[in-house]
């Protein structure tokens, strides 16, 4: 009898399951660098001219090779690939964006704002920073897009461009 109770008391012991202080705080600290490397990873991307060349940029003689990747770019700095949903890329909102130009119910005024909005925001990029938006870090990109989202035309561009996303997304 003393036997069977020993073996139940064993039992029990291997069933209850304890932790100290510092093994508790060992695991936390390796969950939180854990949880936090896809948001390092996402943060080392940029957008090379190699992976654009990936991507099927076809711009359909509505836009340039240039302004495509431009556009490419600018869509996935407004919808990244950040773990919360699908990216620009994941849901081929360039191709969508082409599509939407080709549409004959489009007006021409909106067909134009587009693309002069798109040829704008390109050459203004050049003028704050001297180069092409394209030959930027991921950080000097995303900040370019954050202080153009504030006012002005390039506000109502790029919500706009948000818009045709979301909209894609919903579809």
């Amino acid at each position: 009898m003393k036997n069977l109770y020993q073996d139940n008391k064993n039992a029990a012991e291997i069933h209850n399951w304890s932790i100290d202080r510092r093994k508790w705080l060992k695991l936390a600290v390796a969950g939180l660098v854990v949880s936090q490397l896809p948001w390092v990873i996402s943060c080392e991307t940029t957008t090379d001219e190699k992976s654009l060349q990936e991507i099927k940029l076809d711009g359909k003689d509505i836009l340039t090779d240039s302004e495509m990747k431009h556009l490419f770019c600018i869509q996935n700095l407004l919808v990244p690939n950040d773990g919360n949903g699908p990216s620009a890329q994941d849901i081929n909102a360039h191709n969508y964006f082409i599509w939407m130009l080709q549409d004959k119910h489009l007006s021409p005024k909106d067909k134009t704002y587009y693309i002069d909005s798109l040829q704008k925001l390109i050459e203004l990029c050049k003028e704050k920073f001297g180069k092409s938006l394209l030959l930027l870090h991921v950080d000097e990109q995303n900040l370019f897009i954050a202080n153009n989202l504030e006012s002005g035309w390039t506000q109502s561009y790029l919500s706009k461009m948000i818009t045709i996303i979301l909209n894609l997304i919903k579809i």
